[in-house]
């Protein structure tokens, strides 16, 4: 008699069912698989807590009705060991094996950093006979909306009033009761969702913070926190770990304190920020930082970028500046001009390695077709289809950004009467590009990223009112791509040459 195989899922993975298709996703390495039904059979056997080989080959003979046992188990063991290649799962002989084995997040000279050495969140490209899992996941919901990413901001409160902030200064400095929250965490639960983002304000202002995070965790729920992180604390922090969340994410704008405080409005923010995220980076906490380019950061944002690579977390960085949410666009005083815009979108192509995959997708996008045109009955983004955002005030919005179109009140109703019968839902569900005929038969389509809550916010309360300024960012971003694509050609013929 041969030794139990014993396996589990990985504490960062999670699997949902969504119609006949099965998922399973990891918030470590942001790898995702899609199965049929078939491999939804195998994908349902898989737990959080161990279980033997046998045992659930036994199962899935009873689910299939007759089949040989035998058999059954030896694909099983296969299915679990393309699983556990990529970190979705682990196996051993014994529980506390399954422990040893566990892939955690480690910062630190020799230690494996899994979000670094992993690049995509789709099904690999080593393996080209799946089909992207986000292409089927959006085809999916675009037919049967399904709540999946949702955020929560817990209070409006906020300790920094930052110039570029789409939140208006004018604003109820409100926290949604700790029962909305409880309630509506377990109905997002219930409705098989994977992702809540905690965010604010600031959400370390509220002081139920901790219990959310726990609550989180004990839903199955992938968890993100954005945040200052200049309000943590050893009770937060303690929290934070013992949730395991997906990420902590923390606007840093410059390492000079004069530019990053001028920023926020709050002087020593800096400071306490950064002293902070060494306290993460201590506890092994997935940190992301953001940094937003504007006039006041641009000839220093790249410090910020080489500081975090350093310290081995991902640091992202972009142009998109949003008009404030009552419709109001004095924060966009700090948008950068077109000369600037143009220099950085060029160091971004030429150094970002996510973009520059990115860019010749988009490339060869538009390449396989004689105009850039996409399906007039496709829909336009993923608002009102798998993502949806609850305000300090219980009102919920599209998204964190489009505070001008209130779709519900958790104040009178629940999480699934919104998310099924909101009449505003359904209209954003219907919005298609038809509406917007300029845009597909535009040569920079593949390079822009056009936004209904950008064209709401700046666009007096339209959202079919196409922003001029992000259509003149797509065609530079185009024209960029171009050049440096032409440049990488030239210098493979000279060198073969």
């Amino acid at each position: 008699m041969t030794d139990p195989v014993y396996f589990r899922l990985c504490h960062s993975s999670f699997v949902r069912e969504y119609g006949d298709m099965a998922y399973i996703c990891n918030q470590l390495t942001r790898h995702d698989r899609v199965y049929d039904s078939v491999g939804g059979v195998f994908l349902r056997e898989i737990k959080r807590v161990p279980r033997t080989l046998d045992e659930a080959a036994t199962n899935i003979c009873k689910r299939f009705g007759t089949c040989n046992p035998t058999e059954v188990r030896a694909d099983f063991q296969e299915f679990l060991s393309d699983l556990e290649s990529d970190l979705f799962i682990v196996t051993g002989q014994t529980p506390s094996a399954l422990d040893i084995a566990e892939p955690r997040l480690r910062y630190g000279s020799g230690m494996v950093n899994y979000k670094e050495t992993t690049h995509s969140f789709w099904n690999p490209d080593t393996e080209p006979w799946l089909q992207s899992s986000q292409t089927l996941l959006q085809r999916h919901f675009a037919l049967h909306p399904t709540l999946v990413d949702f955020q929560i901001e817990l209070t409006a409160k906020c300790n920094e009033r930052c110039r570029h902030c789409y939140l208006p200064p004018a604003r109820e400095m409100v926290s949604l009761p700790s029962a909305t929250i409880s309630r509506v965490l377990n109905e997002f639960a219930d409705m098989g969702g994977i992702t809540i983002t905690f965010s604010g304000g600031e959400p370390l202002l509220h002081h139920d913070l901790p219990a959310f995070l726990k609550q989180a965790r004990n839903n199955d729920l992938s968890i993100a926190l954005l945040s200052n992180a200049t309000l943590l604390n050893e009770p937060i922090l303690a929290a934070i770990v013992e949730a395991n969340i997906s990420l902590f994410q923390v606007s840093i704008y410059s390492l000079n304190p004069d530019e990053h405080d001028f920023i926020t409005r709050l002087p020593g923010s800096l400071h306490k920020s950064l002293a902070s995220i060494e306290k993460l980076i201590e506890a092994d906490v997935p940190v992301q930082i953001s940094c937003p380019v504007m006039s006041t950061n641009y000839h220093s944002y790249a410090d910020v970028l080489r500081w975090a690579n350093d310290k081995g977390m991902k640091a992202y960085t972009d142009y998109i500046m949003v008009a404030r949410s009552d419709l109001t666009t004095d924060n966009l005083a700090e948008r950068l001009d077109e000369q600037q815009l143009r220099e950085l979108i060029s160091v971004i192509v030429r150094h970002d390695m996510d973009y520059q995959e990115e860019a010749d997708e988009a490339a060869r996008r538009a390449m396989r077709r004689l105009a850039p045109s996409r399906d007039p009955e496709d829909q336009v983004c993923g608002v009102a289809r798998s993502t949806l955002c609850l305000s300090a005030l219980g009102t919920y919005y599209p998204c964190s950004c489009w505070r001008g179109l209130s779709v519900g009140d958790a104040n009178s109703q629940s999480l699934s009467e919104v998310w099924h019968n909101s009449p505003e839902l359904d209209r954003l569900r219907k919005i298609t590009w038809e509406s917007f005929p300029k845009c597909l038969q535009c040569a920079d389509f593949d390079f822009c990223a056009m936004c209904l809550a950008r064209n709401f916010n700046e666009g007096n309360g339209d959202m079919f009112k196409v922003n001029e300024h992000f259509c003149m960012a797509a065609r530079m971003n185009k024209t960029i791509v171009d050049e440096y694509n032409a440049e990488k050609k030239r210098k493979a013929a000279n060198s073969r040459g």
